[in-house]
């Protein structure tokens, strides 16, 4: 084979249009994406948001991440949320509330943070180790952002309460 064949070849695989279509996850499998790390609680069930409603939801309740010597102030807690409609999964969330500022506290708790974030990108993007592995590497850098994922939006943002006294990191997957 000629090299201009095999370049040409090579430049089709490699296009973004050529990529691994992966089916959207169905919702009550996206809400189940975290139940196997012992920090998750049991997510609630997948349904409308409200009587009648076209929006559906399921959520985890917060898990408090302990912090030893934290005295009286509150701990930092996670929790994670899927959104779309009856059949079509189209945002993931990962909540962080940081509550305590003490450096071990959040050294802790950016550790859910990561794992939690990591084991989403595993379970939506199987066919993206390489790009999954930058963003955690991101992540552990303490770096927010938006990235494309096999057509998904996946971002990370840090949210200073107006009170000043803690923030909320979220991470964030929402179809494209």
């Amino acid at each position: 084979m000629n090299k201009k064949v095999i370049f040409l070849l090579l430049s089709i695989i490699s296009s973004p249009g050529f990529a691994v279509s992966i089916p959207d996850p169905v919702p009550s499998d996206a809400c189940h994406f975290l139940s196997g790390m012992p920090f998750i609680k049991t997510p609630s069930t997948y349904k409308p948001y409200a009587e009648g409603s076209e929006d559906y939801t399921c959520g985890t309740p917060y898990f408090e991440i302990e912090t030893p010597n934290s005295g009286d102030t509150m701990n930092n807690n996670i929790a994670y949320y899927v959104s779309g409609n009856q059949d079509k999964t189209k945002k993931l969330m990962l909540m962080l509330n940081m509550n305590n500022q003490d450096p071990n506290a959040v050294k802790i708790a950016r550790g859910y943070f990561i794992n939690g974030s990591f084991e989403i990108m595993k379970k939506m993007f199987p066919h993206s180790p390489g790009k999954v592995a930058d963003i955690v590497g991101l992540l552990s850098d303490g770096k927010e952002g938006e990235w494309s994922v096999d057509g998904w939006k996946v971002s990370s943002v840090k949210k200073v309460w107006p009170t000043g006294r803690g923030y909320e990191l979220r991470f964030i997957v929402t179809s494209g």
